[in-house]
């Protein structure tokens, strides 16, 4: 870790209890949560559509992941701080990112199956980018309807066209990983068996990281209320790995 780094570590510090959901001193009106014990803590997170906790049995290795918090103060009806407000987590998303030394990824599904049309298969969801920088996957459903879903690297370059993807947070999520994910398989992957279609399409991030915390990969979702009250950078990550204190 380099001397800028050390200098960001977050040291997360029981609180006299032992408790492991703790809330850190605010930062210019931001926030920061630790939940260590996930599912006994799953009513107090920021949860909506991370999952159902009960309707997993098989959930064995997510005891070794915490997920992390970053709050904002949302525009509480002043609509002046909305472009403020969005821009300070963007801002925040960005440091915790390079913060790790790992590459990352945006994985986006369809919020809903729709009809199969060349025009809808030729567009898919990330063709404005080469050809290399991104791989989808087309499954066909029933009715003559279809899903896409894809996976595209996340870089300096395209940064500020894929990251308000992250805001349709039950259909995208970022990921930073040391593993190649560009790759069809991966999407297929995600998306036979980690996206719940039932009428809406919604990732499972309880069971989805139940999986990936055994690679020490990173998963990032935007939650909150979509910043009224408060807008949130929610960061699944192993139990033991440091966050970053971030700046604003």
């Amino acid at each position: 870790m380099t001397d800028y780094h050390i200098r960001k570590a977050l040291i997360i510090v029981r609180d006299h209890q032992g408790k492991n959901n703790l809330n850190i001193i605010p930062i210019n009106n931001m926030k920061v949560k630790r939940f260590e014990k996930i599912l006994e803590s799953f009513d107090e997170i920021n949860s909506w559509s991370i999952g159902v906790k009960n309707t997993y049995t098989d959930l064995h290795h997510i005891d070794k992941a915490q997920i992390v918090e970053f709050i904002l103060q949302g525009t509480h009806g002043d609509a002046d701080k909305v472009d403020e407000i969005f821009r300070r987590l963007e801002n925040v998303f960005k440091q915790v990112l390079h913060f790790f030394d790992k590459s990352n990824y945006i994985f986006k599904v369809d919020y809903k199956s729709k009809p199969v049309s060349l025009i809808r298969s030729y567009k898919g969801l990330f063709n404005h980018f080469p050809d290399s920088q991104y791989k989808e996957y087309e499954l066909l459903t029933e009715n003559g309807n279809s899903i896409i879903a894809g996976i595209s690297r996340l870089t300096n370059d395209n940064f500020g066209l894929l990251y308000n993807f992250l805001y349709d947070n039950s259909c995208c999520f970022a990921i930073s990983t040391s593993e190649n994910i560009l790759n069809v398989s991966f999407v297929i992957d995600m998306l036979t068996r980690f996206v719940q279609k039932d009428g809406y399409n919604r990732i499972n991030y309880l069971k989805l990281y139940n999986e990936r915390v055994l690679n020490n990969d990173i998963v990032y979702r935007i939650a909150g209320d979509g910043g009224d009250q408060e807008i949130i950078l929610q960061v699944f990550a192993p139990a033991n790995m440091q966050m970053p204190l971030v700046n604003m």
